[in-house]
């Protein structure tokens, strides 16, 4: 039996593990959110939708051309107050799945 040839190898596939975190029944919650900003393209004025419409319009269409708007990426992060931690903190770094620097605080 021939091999087949170089342009139809069928390449081996790859499986991505996504690895939950261990909680203790623990209803504290941690998130990240990632906010693109165009400075040049805000809109003042909450209610006339006219203007957001517009400003949107000329907004994708520089998104459109060769050159990029400026933009700028915003990070909002959220944690849950130390008291909503309903699990022993001894126990996670007796078994040391947490990192040192992260146990400190």
């Amino acid at each position: 039996m021939k091999p087949p040839p170089a342009d139809h190898v069928n390449p081996a596939k790859k499986r991505l593990l996504i690895m939950d975190t261990k909680k203790s029944d623990c209803p504290a919650t941690f998130s990240i959110k990632c906010v693109k900003v165009y400075p040049g393209y805000s809109v003042q004025s909450v209610d006339d939708r006219e203007i957001k419409k517009k400003v949107v319009h000329s907004l994708k269409q520089a998104l459109e051309a060769a050159n990029k708007p400026e933009s700028v990426l915003r990070f909002y992060v959220r944690a849950s107050p130390p008291d909503h931690h309903t699990h022993s903190t001894e126990s996670i770094k007796a078994s040391g799945d947490i990192h040192p620097l992260l146990a400190v605080e």
